[in-house]
């Protein structure tokens, strides 16, 4: 199953990020890497919040994510 990362970035410049289709502490290790890379770029974040989905919210997920026809970027 694919995992997902859903950036929304808003006028003022805060980033709201949904990391989809994780196990576990497996998204958190993804939001420390991400801030690793935008640390990189030199961008500090600084998080304000963190919420843990549920087992029955990642299976959910799953579900949906199965239905959807996969979606790639690609660059021109």
């Amino acid at each position: 199953m694919a995992k997902v990362n859903k950036v929304i970035v808003d006028e003022k410049g805060n980033l709201q990020v949904e990391f989809s289709c994780y196990d576990g502490n497996e998204c958190r290790v993804e939001e420390e890497r991400f801030r690793r890379e935008l640390a990189e770029l030199g961008l500090a974040v600084k998080v304000d919040s963190f919420k843990p989905k549920s087992p029955q919210q990642i299976e959910a997920e799953r579900k949906t994510q199965q239905q959807r026809p996969v979606r790639r970027k690609v660059e021109t």
